[in-house]
This record gives C-alpha cells, structure tokens and sequence, in this order.
C-alpha cells in the first residue's frame, strides 16, 4: 500500500497515527488518497472503488465513518500543529495569525438528512435565486502568505443553523436554553480555532461585509480576536468626544461620541494621502483616508479606512488600531484566498458530495475533506520530488501549487508504481518510461 503513497504524503499521514486505531489509520489514509487522483464524485462507492490496495468492502468504509470511534477534533488540532512544525513563520502576518470565515451552500435532496433545509442566499447566480435545498456550511481557515498568494488552509467546517430546521442550542449559566443563530455558529468556528492555537497566539479575522454586524464583532472582541471587515456604503460613524476647555454642567453619562459622518463622505472634506499596498500579487498605489470613529452600537472604537475608487468608495474596518492602513487593505485582500480553497474543496475533494444519513458520518467526511486539502497542499508547497513527472505541454501555463498539476503528477506516479514492481531491479526504468510515455498520457 505505501509504494502508492508519495513519500512526503507519508510522512505527514504518519503524524495522525495516534488519532486512530491500527484498522482506521489505513482508511484515514485511503481517504486522503483517493480524494485527489478521483476524477468523479468522491462518494463512499467511487473512493472504495479508487482504494483497490486494500480490497475492502464497500460497508467498511462506510462503517469508519459512522461506527469507528475516532475524534475529529484530535485530527483538526493534529493538522492544525503540522502546518504550524512546517510553515511557522509564514501563517504570522503582521504580528498574529490570520484566519478568513465564509460560508457555503451544499445542495441535498434528501430531506432525511440531517439539517436539511430550504436557504435563501442573499446573492449568488440566476438560477439560485429562487434558493438552495440542503446545507449551509460556515468554514473557518488559516492564512499562509506564501510568495506566489495568499493560502488558505481550511481547518473548520460547521452546520450554520436554520430558523425552520434549528438543531443547535445553548443553555445560558441560568439555565435558560435558546436556539443557537447565525453569530452563534461564526463565533463558535473562531473559538474552535483559537483553542487549536499556542495558548499565547494573537488571531485576527477576515471576513466579507456580511459579517460587520455588532453581534459578531462583540463575539470576537469578548475572546481578544481582532476583526477586519468591510461596512455598507451608507455606513455612519462618530468621532471621539472632545470635551469643552469649560465643562458644561449637564446631567446623565458623560457624551463619548462627537460628529457624526456618513463614512464615505469623508472624502469630500479631507485630502486623501497616497499608500503602496500589495494587492492580489501586485503593487498598487491608492488613496485613502484613515479615521478613528464609533460604530453604532459599538462602545469601542474601530479604524475606518475609506478607499477612493472610479465609482463607491470602499470602506474597510478594523478593531485593531495598531494596523496601518496598508495592512488592514492588504489582509482584507487576503480574505478572497477562502473563495479559491471553497472551490478546490469541491471541485477536488468532495466536499458536496457526502450522501449519509448519519450526521456523524457526514461530520466526519467533511473533516476529512479539508485534512486532505490541507495535507495535499503541503505536498505542493514543499514540492516533492514526485511532482517532477507532471507532463509538460498544457501544464506548463498550470499555477505551481494547482492542484490539476498535483493530480496529474499523482496519477502517471501510481502507474509506474504498478507497472514497475513486476520488473526487475536492473531494468533501465529512464528507457521504459519513453515508451509508456503514451499510456501515462491517456491516463
């Protein structure tokens, strides 16, 4: 079974070894295998198919999701210590680490499943607008800043409740038991990920505008975890209080808010001042205006950056007011490397295509989706050697750390694996491989 396996993939599947018994560590590993050199839907019946090394049944690989005791939050926090023992220095940006939450729609049609049920996406394509049937699932990832772009690890995916269908509660110290809500689950993924963090580790969050509610950046701010989002076009803040050299003698609280704004007017009172910012791989020059101002409903102060462009201005925020404004832009760009994991996630490795009933079971293969993004992505970025017998040709204009280029590379390596354990230690393997070179193409 190991000759299948590249050598790299090996080493990191080992560092599992102690989240599973003997029997599901070789399941664990068939998993993250056939999820990448699968070509079709990574359903239970076409990964035991792709798992011809073993030669189990189909119900074992079904019963190691659903019946096999195994943690899965010991594999999210092992994964989450094998990016940090690697790539240490690269996940710290701007003094913290950096993680990005967004969520996604899974269509299901099985009401039997699960938290099924009817969602209504606030944008999407035409065909979407009438809504989704099936999941919606918030995704909380870890951000690598590597020389090409902006990586996204995904480490936490959790079922964002309904208000039709809710399956999640929260009793208070009191006693008194309430549905759970949208803030509630997006708080709960970026708690989740702090506590797989070093105990002394600083986490900033990216999130698109739909999470600069109150509710969440109160969530976040309860926990010590910064929050660097984008406000509505009609946003309004209010500057600091100065108190008079003459105080007035009024009654009630003492005023903390001063003049109030409408954010994106700021730009017809004050000079915007030039910054150079890195931006999607790229050097831009933009002009900008940074204030410091009261949010409403928001007893803290937040850092407003308002962006000039040809049309809107753009307004970017964050709670934390030590970040200047090329780095709050800069992060907030990075928040787009979740998009591009979200599609490699289901485009590669499965992660739409679980069909079980038991929500354990499902639970489990979405966690298993994201360990095989994550440990596959290591084996680009570390470049292994195997990744050299990538054809050339079409791949050429590939991104060095697309997963196309990895699949390719993985499957003329099995091939040879195949072939080559039947011949002879001696045989000139540089001579054979130009004359399989066609089958490894068709492959």
């Amino acid at each position: 079974m190991d000759t299948f396996f590249p050598a790299l993939l090996l080493s990191i599947l080992a560092e599992f070894r102690q989240c599973f018994t003997k029997p599901s560590y070789e399941y664990f590993r068939a998993y993250i295998w056939a999820m990448m050199i699968n070509d079709s839907s990574k359903c239970l019946t076409n990964i035991a198919d792709s798992c011809f090394f073993l030669g189990k049944h189909l119900s074992s690989f079904a019963r190691f999701l659903a019946e096999n005791k195994w943690d899965s939050s010991k594999v999210k926090k092992k994964m989450v210590e094998i990016l940090l023992n690697r790539f240490s220095e690269l996940f710290i940006i701007n003094g913290a680490f950096l993680g990005v939450v967004d969520t996604t729609l899974v269509a299901k049609a099985s009401k039997k499943m699960f938290g099924v049920q009817k969602w209504h996406p606030s944008s999407g394509t035409a065909e979407k607008m009438n809504g989704v049937f099936g999941h919606h699932w918030g995704i909380i990832g870890l951000v690598l800043r590597h020389p090409i772009r902006y990586i996204c690890f995904p480490i936490i995916a959790r079922l964002i409740p309904g208000k039709k269908n809710n399956h999640q509660w929260i009793v208070s110290p009191d006693g008194t038991t309430r549905a759970a809500n949208f803030w509630d689950a997006a708080i709960a993924l970026v708690r989740e990920l702090k506590i797989y963090l070093p105990d002394t580790a600083q986490l900033r969050i990216v999130a698109d505008a739909y999470f600069s509610k109150v509710p969440f950046i109160q969530g976040l701010r309860a926990q010590g975890v910064h929050l660097i989002t984008r406000l509505r076009k009609d946003a309004k803040g209010w500057d600091p209080f100065i108190a008079p050299v003459i105080p007035l003698r009024r009654r009630g609280r003492p005023r903390t808010k001063g003049t109030e704004w409408k954010l994106a007017n700021l730009l017809k009172y004050i000079r915007p001042v030039e910054v150079q910012v890195n931006l999607y791989g790229k050097i831009r020059t933009l002009h900008v205006i940074v204030r410091d101002v009261y949010l409403r409903d928001f007893k803290d102060l937040v850092r407003v950056v308002v962006i000039q462009t040809e049309t809107h201005p753009l307004l970017l925020i964050s709670t934390d007011l030590t970040l200047e404004a090329s780095q709050i832009i800069e992060m907030y760009g990075s928040r787009f490397s979740i998009e591009i994991t979200i599609r490699d996630l289901k485009q590669h490795f499965g992660f739409t295509d679980y069909q079980c009933y038991s929500s354990i079971a499902f639970f489990r293969f979405v966690t298993l989706s994201c360990v095989a993004f994550c440990s596959w992505m290591i084996t680009l970025l570390k470049n292994d050697s195997f990744l050299e017998q990538a054809p050339q040709g079409s791949f050429q204009k590939t991104s060095l750390i697309s997963f196309s280029r990895l699949k390719s590379a993985l499957k003329r390596f099995v091939i040879q694996q195949i072939i080559f354990q039947r011949f002879n230690d001696h045989a000139d393997f540089a001579k054979i491989n130009e004359e399989l070179e066609p089958l490894f193409r068709v492959s």
